[in-house]
Formats: C-alpha cells, sequence, structure tokens
C-alpha cells in the first residue's frame, strides 16, 4: 500500500522560514545600486548615459577618438549605430563611464573605418565596442 504524502506541514514550515527575516532591518550591505542612470540632456534630443565602472567593465565598452583619414574624419566601424529611422550615430565619451549619443553623417564605410561628412571633432573620445549594449541602455531594452 502506498503511502499518502502530507506536502502541508512541510510546505507551512518552509513558508515560516522564509517570513522570519521579513521584520528584519535592512542593512546598506544589501541595496544594488543602479548600473546605469539614463538622464535627459536639456536642448538635446539624446539621453545622457551613465554607468558605474563594473557596469562599463561588464559591457566590454572600449574607447577610441576620431581620427583624421586624409584630411576627413574617421571613425571605426564598430563604433557606428544605424537606428530605425535610417539615422547613424557614434556615442561619445566626455567623462569616464558617461556617453552620449551623437548624429554622424557617413560617407563612406570599407567595413574597418568609416568617413564622416559631419560628425564629432578629430580627438574626440567614441566608443568604438559596446556600441548595441549602450544603445540598449539608453533606449530601455529589455525592461
Amino acid at each position: 500500500m502506498r503511502q499518502r504524502l502530507r506536502l502541508g506541514p512541510i510546505l507551512l514550515a518552509a513558508a515560516a522560514f522564509a517570513l522570519s527575516a521579513c521584520g528584519q532591518p535592512v542593512s546598506d550591505k544589501h541595496v544594488i545600486d543602479e548600473p546605469a542612470v539614463v538622464s535627459e540632456v536639456a536642448g538635446l534630443e539624446v539621453w545622457k548615459v551613465t554607468l558605474t565602472p563594473k557596469a562599463t567593465e561588464r559591457l566590454g565598452i572600449e574607447t577610441t577618438a576620431v581620427s583624421n583619414l586624409e584630411g576627413e574624419l574617421a571613425v571605426p566601424s564598430s563604433s557606428l549605430w544605424l537606428d530605425t529611422k535610417g539615422i547613424f550615430w557614434v556615442y561619445t565619451n566626455p567623462e569616464p563611464n558617461v556617453y552620449l549619443r551623437h548624429a554622424v553623417d557617413v560617407v563612406d564605410d570599407d567595413g574597418a573605418f568609416a568617413v564622416l561628412a559631419a560628425g564629432p571633432s578629430i580627438g574626440t573620445s567614441i566608443v568604438s565596442v559596446g556600441v548595441a549594449e549602450l544603445y540598449g541602455t539608453e533606449v530601455g531594452v529589455g525592461k
């Protein structure tokens, strides 16, 4: 004859154990900082993405500078983002862990470098790795 398993007392004990910590004060050690803060930039139609240093590291963000290629602006092809409206963008890095999307006008792209008719000035720090992750953070992909 099979014995019937009585789950009622087991579930009750598990629930009591789980709820026993509910009345305890929360310590600062359990507070989780947001890895990214997305804030409005006055006068611009883009948002400022500020990451914690750990988030920057986890996303594998790498930067480079806009360069001069035979008198024209040039950026790595990996730094370009094409949005759903057909506009090309790069992310500038004006200060550590801060990123701003900047529209660019692409003239040519050979797969390694893109030549720009308009964009950030030569020497401006831009993101070369992690562009898609920044865009997803900015527009809230996955939320």
